[in-house]
């Protein structure tokens, strides 16, 4: 494997420890919690290429961090979609009660906001990260920043040390748990180190993302909220092929589109898009099933009134502006004098507004879609199938949820078992020696 330049450690690392575990986000924390914990007390080296502990948690949830959900074990489950029936064990283990248990035994106390969202209660993510690394120091696991695993060592289809800054270290056991690694995972990264070792992985793509359209057709409406249905295809909508679909809050941006629904549909609708040419339609009145006729009563009822004050009531008024400047209506125009085409091209509009110039951005991202294939993962252990002692959790598995508490759950989940299971195998293989 090719080296990367890295920062040496402030302290000289252990020439053999019981469990690594690749990356000091919440999974791999997590991981060392549950690790360091376990019968026997095994010995736990955390390595993290960044100058911080805790990843993403202190921004998360634009800095309140969402930590999970108080929904149930299924709706969380179809948080992920067909991947969610994977993490079933897991999230069995340590479901989000024992989140929220856990980290108001820690002086974290939380709080329940809408669509069963939690967050604690100071508002500040800062402390769920604080809380973490605390934890995780007093379990007795050794943190130590900016040391990148440059190389994994396995010898007879089993991990048997790691290479970091230049210096080999023995271990029983290596939880890879250093996130998804962006658009272009290094070598170093957990997926790069995986990709490495064999392992199968899903393609990159943005997830939990924001929305680009070209020429910003809607900046007008930055800042408009309201419930919309988002579908996303290949042009069209080809009956062979039905698009991606689902009615939530969708937010207008000056750039484009944002949201949960956006959010949550970004890492499909980035799938879609990288096999081909892809569209993204807008039903703004998604409980309205015949829009034509909801105009024609509207045309009749409040004829003398210009469409500006009488059309979609429901609507904000600067959509209805848009539209009706889009559609090419005069200024002057009644309601009554609308025409068959002006009334066929304002359906359009609030029905299936489409757009084919669009990009999910991975600026915005919150998530790295793809990572290492669940199918060469076992998910009641959270071991890799190719090697033995290798274990994953977090954001480099290809398990991605909805926004609402729901990948930090993941990665609590995964985390808390792949630790477990590692100081097992750990204990496992000394039993057998």
């Amino acid at each position: 494997m090719t080296d990367e330049p890295s920062t040496p450690p402030p302290t000289a690392l252990p020439t053999r420890t019981d469990v690594v575990v690749l990356g000091a986000g919440p999974a791999g924390l997590f991981a060392a919690i549950e690790a360091a914990g376990s019968p026997g007390h095994p010995s736990v080296l955390v390595l993290e290429r960044r100058p911080f502990a805790g990843g993403q948690v202190p921004v998360a949830g634009g800095g309140r961090c969402n930590v999970t959900n108080a929904g149930s074990h299924e709706a969380i489950l179809a948080g992920f979609g067909r991947n969610g029936r994977w993490l079933r064990t897991a999230l069995g283990r340590f479901d989000n009660n024992a989140v929220i248990a856990w980290f108001e035994q820690r002086g974290v106390p939380m709080k329940e906001e809408e669509h069963g969202k939690m967050f604690p209660l100071s508002d500040n993510g800062a402390d769920v990260q604080n809380a973490l690394i605390r934890e995780a120091q007093l379990s007795g696991a050794k943190i130590e920043l900016r040391t990148r695993i440059e190389e994994i060592v396995v010898v007879d289809g089993a991990v048997r040390g790691v290479v970091a800054a230049g210096q080999r270290i023995e271990c029983g056991a290596l939880v890879l748990a250093g996130g998804g690694g962006g658009p272009k995972p290094t070598p170093t990264s957990g997926v790069g180190l995986a990709r490495a070792l064999g392992h199968e992985l899903i393609p990159p793509a943005p997830a939990l993302a924001p929305i680009k359209l070209a020429g910003a057709p809607v900046a007008a409406l930055s800042g408009v909220a309201l419930m919309a249905r988002l579908s996303a295809g290949p042009v069209g909508f080809p009956a062979r092929k039905p698009p991606v679909s689902k009615i939530g809050e969708l937010l207008f941006t000056h750039f484009g589109l944002s949201g949960p629904v956006v959010l949550d549909l970004s890492h499909p609708i980035a799938r879609v898009a990288a096999e081909g040419p892809c569209e993204i339609a807008l039903d703004l009145l998604p409980a309205v099933q015949d829009a034509r006729a909801e105009i024609d009563r509207m045309a009749q009822a409040e004829g003398p009134r210009s469409p500006r004050n009488s059309l979609w009531p429901s609507l904000p008024r600067r959509i209805v502006e848009l539209h009706l400047q889009i559609a090419g209506v005069p200024a002057e125009r009644r309601s009554a004098e609308l025409r068959a085409t002006e009334r066929d091209a304002l359906v359009r509009l609030v029905k299936d507004w489409r757009f084919r110039e669009f990009e999910v951005t991975w600026a915005g991202a919150m998530v790295t879609g793809g990572g290492v294939s669940l199918a060469e993962v076992d998910p009641k252990t959270m071991e890799s199938k190719r090697i033995r002692g290798l274990f994953f959790a977090g954001e480099v598995l290809d398990l991605q949820g909805d926004c609402g508490g729901y990948n930090l759950q993941a990665s609590f989940s995964t985390g808390a078992l792949a630790g477990t299971m590692a100081a097992a195998h750990v204990a496992s293989s000394a039993q057998n020696k």
